[in-house]
């Protein structure tokens, strides 16, 4: 008797293979994005609450009123040592803080502090390094802050 497997018994295991990797991909492609999306969650929830620390201990640059708008830029909380972990993924480089009328405070990531105006980190560093600004009445852009 020779020893070995026939060339049936290695197709058979070869199909039962296939069919594991066509039945798992897809659980395993959803299990890798639902960790990826809950370190995202945990990266937002940590620059939201740096922003909220730099904003705390800078209250003559923010005063805390209802429906003001404020944007910081997040290379300034990496400056400060109030973000200690790698944000070079995050594509949007702007936090904008609104206060709303109970004092609760909503945030949004944003390529630019004022869409309209098309803001960009080149001419905030040209303009005087201001890395922190706000957004009066008006829509205008005002900056706060110089790192310098």
């Amino acid at each position: 008797m020779k020893k070995g497997f026939t060339l049936v018994e290695l197709l058979g295991v070869i199909a039962l293979l296939g069919l594991l990797v066509i039945i798992l991909y897809p659980v395993v492609l959803e299990q890798i994005e639902k960790k990826q999306n809950e370190v995202d969650s945990a990266k937002l929830d940590i620059i939201y609450s740096s922003v909220d620390t730099y904003i705390g201990t800078h209250p003559e640059k923010y005063p805390n009123r209802v429906g003001k708008q404020y944007c910081v830029f997040l290379d300034t909380l990496v400056l400060e040592d109030l973000i200690a972990i790698d944000i070079s993924d995050v594509k949007k480089r702007y936090v904008q803080v609104t206060i709303g009328a109970n004092h609760n405070t909503t945030y949004r990531l944003l390529e630019a502090c004022d869409e309209k105006k098309q803001i960009e980190q080149s001419d905030i560093v040209s303009a005087g390094s201001y890395h922190v600004m706000t957004i009066d009445d008006e829509g205008n852009l005002w900056g706060l802050g110089s790192n310098k």
